[in-house]
């Protein structure tokens, strides 16, 4: 632990912000309802020697400091002020299991309690930073190439584009023509210029993807078809750009078309809020063709004009700081992650961290596959040598040894554990139809798309339930584990092998293979809809007009029919009847006591046929047909429920 902590994340602040930030908890931010506790107060020699407690001034949060020795449950619960029996069931909570209230606890365990009391607890050992970052900026700074993201609506080519800057041809290769992962690689574009192209989908579901390529980008080229203009991820993409505050050079693509209409996308951005520097904004804009080349230089040119009043600069020298973009499976290599170098120098033979997963370098291999010994700031490289798999968009940064990055691991885990916890405690009753579902795609990213667009289909009348997600094909374990929770299991662009589907059919267990995620998507919703009850359903049978009111004697009474002509379908007196008044529906649920053509009683009259009908008795006195009135016939029928019942679309 570090000196002088004082509180922050669960409780806990350390002196080293970045420690705090990218070590711990790099993916937990500060919220008002993760504090604790105030800050410390309490000295620090005195718990060095014994463990004490402090309070702010309105003498309501508490925090506590302790030696970084081990304690026993017993002097724990006396510390906390707690019966030693609830440090105990905390205890079991956090996954341990007691043996005894003698037990020694380390100084790690006693602050994860702390977590679960609600008590800051403070280690007065002093530790090094496990970063080593303490004389970073003492490091020389140099010119590093710029990071460049094309983002856009889905089909506004922006991979065509990267093609024709890198004379190569994706887009062919991509299943139902559209870009599923982020992509990176370099391109010389001479004079010695470099730059580092982020490629990112364009469909609806992949918005945390692009979310990423922003975080880690200088400039964003916005795509946008000349043809179509702005469209819904246009809107994002700028909008993206506006709040994580990166600057933005509009591409206007398919210039080439006849229908092409330039002019038609500035007054669309325009009136969306994106002014370009002919409207007296700062957005650089050109007009281009991905397929032809035209306008690319000058497209080119702009983002190395923005790229150089940004004064990018890194640290060759300085340990490495990169983000993962992607990770995917290989039966060779394990796991592999494609990562932007965003500071620093990443060389063979470096341990570092990764989110909750640690490992050592062992290969690195450039954008174009070959093996390189050392990857220096905003270099795209893909790195053999994790040995778990981290969530993507996790911070990846070198530590000085092994044991230094599994005292990192084993941290951040219990952090994630002891939150994990929390959650539970004051996780509510889910309700309706549950939709277990075991995901498995060919890359991280797509895992993460695929179960965001998943969890879009929950609502009150559906629960999608993400039981395991994953890169690569299912296994053996996944169809058990599917089959033990009545799941099943949905593959993105990954195939069951031959072992695991007969494994799956033998279970009875429904396997959704597609390569396009709208497809997958239909899939999933089709079987959801297949699984709900029936739902009754209004249909319509009949219509008729009331042309006139007159009343039969029958018995002692005069009774009320009224004289109809049929305009639509038939009207049986099985059916039930809606009476409606001009737009309003004044009546329903009625039904017919007799129909009658001229004087003959009869049990249904089609469209065209005059007719007179008696409703019977009617619960409102007050009502009474009036000519003009609309006479409905209607059928309750099961059916099976449509997306619009469900999802409204």
């Amino acid at each position: 632990m570090m000196a002088g902590r004082s509180q922050t994340l669960f409780g806990r602040r350390l002196v080293s912000h970045t420690y705090a930030r990218t070590v711990l908890a790099p993916n937990v931010r500060q919220t008002r309802s993760d504090v604790c506790c105030a800050p410390a107060t309490a000295s620090l020699a005195t718990a060095a020697a014994t463990g004490s407690r402090s309070s702010d001034s309105a003498g309501t949060a508490q925090t506590i400091t302790i030696p970084a020795r081990s304690s026993s449950v017993k002097d724990t619960a006396s510390l906390f002020g707690i019966r030693t029996v609830d440090v105990l069931k905390h205890m079991i909570k956090l996954g341990e299991e007691p043996h005894s209230v003698d037990q020694r606890l380390t100084s790690d365990m006693v602050e994860l309690l702390g977590m679960q009391i609600g008590v800051s607890v403070i280690v007065t050992e002093e530790q090094e930073d496990l970063l080593a970052r303490n004389n970073v900026d003492e490091l020389p700074w140099s010119i590093r190439r710029p990071i460049v993201s094309v983002m856009g609506h889905v089909d506004h080519g922006k991979t065509t584009l990267l093609d024709t800057l890198r004379k190569t041809n994706v887009v062919d290769g991509e299943a139902g023509g559209i870009t599923q992962h982020i992509s990176s690689f370099e391109v010389d574009l001479g004079k010695g210029k470099q730059v580092v192209f982020l490629d990112t989908p364009g469909h609806q579901a992949f918005s945390a993807m692009r979310q990423r390529g922003a975080n880690v980008t200088d400039v964003i080229i916005l795509m946008v078809s000349a043809t179509e203009g702005c469209r819904p991820q246009t809107l994002e993409v700028a909008k993206l750009a506006e709040t994580s505050g990166v600057p933005v050079v509009v591409a206007i693509n398919k210039c080439d078309l006849p229908d092409a209409d330039p002019e038609m996308v500035k007054t669309d951005l325009l009136e969306n809020g994106v002014i370009l520097e002919e409207f007296g904004g700062e957005i650089q804009y050109v007009e281009v063709s991905a397929v032809t080349g035209n306008g690319l230089s000058e497209l080119v040119d702009a983002v190395l004009l923005q790229s150089e009043m940004l004064e990018l600069k890194g640290q060759e020298e300085a340990p490495a700081e990169g983000v993962v973009i992607e990770l995917k499976r290989d039966k060779g290599f394990g796991t592999i992650s494609n990562v932007i170098v965003r500071n620093g120098t990443l060389q063979k033979g470096d341990f570092f961290v990764c989110g909750q997963e640690y490992g050592r370098v062992r290969t690195l291999l450039d954008h174009n596959g070959k093996q390189v010994d050392r990857a220096p700031p905003s270099s795209p490289v893909s790195v053999v040598g994790l040995k778990g798999q981290p969530d993507v968009g996790q911070d990846l940064i070198v530590v000085k040894d092994e044991g230094t990055a599994k005292t990192v691991v084993q941290r951040r885990k219990w952090v994630k554990e002891a939150r994990q916890a929390r959650l539970a405690r004051v996780s509510s009753q889910e309700e309706g139809l549950s939709v277990p579902l075991v995901v498995r795609c060919d890359v991280a990213g797509t895992v993460e798309a695929v179960v965001q667009q998943l969890k879009t289909l929950s609502n009150d009348s559906v629960n999608v339930k993400v039981l395991s997600a994953g890169v690569g094909p299912p296994s053996e374990s996944d169809v058990e584990l599917a089959e033990s929770a009545g799941a099943s299991i949905v593959c993105f662009s990954v195939r069951a092998p031959g072992k695991v589907a007969r494994a799956a059919r033998v279970a009875q267990v429904e396997v959704f293979e597609q390569k396009v995620i709208y497809h997958l998507i239909d899939e999933v919703k089709a079987k959801i809809l297949h699984s709900l009850p029936a739902v009754e359903k209004e249909v319509s049978q009949g219509r008729a007009v009331v042309s006139q009111m007159f009343s039969i004697k029958r018995g002692h009474k005069q009774v009320p029919v009224a004289g109809c002509k049929v305009i639509d379908g038939s009207i049986r007196t099985k059916h039930k009847i809606k009476v409606i008044r001009g737009e309003d529906v004044i009546q329903e649920g009625l039904s017919i006591a007799e129909l009658r053509v001229f004087k003959d009683i009869v049990q249904e009259v089609h469209n065209g046929m005059e007719c007179g009908i008696d409703l019977g008795k009617i619960k409102d006195d007050s009502f009474e047909l009036i000519e003009g009135d609309e006479i409905h016939a209607v059928i309750n029928e099961a059916s099976t429920p449509t997306a619009v019942d469900v999802w409204g679309y």
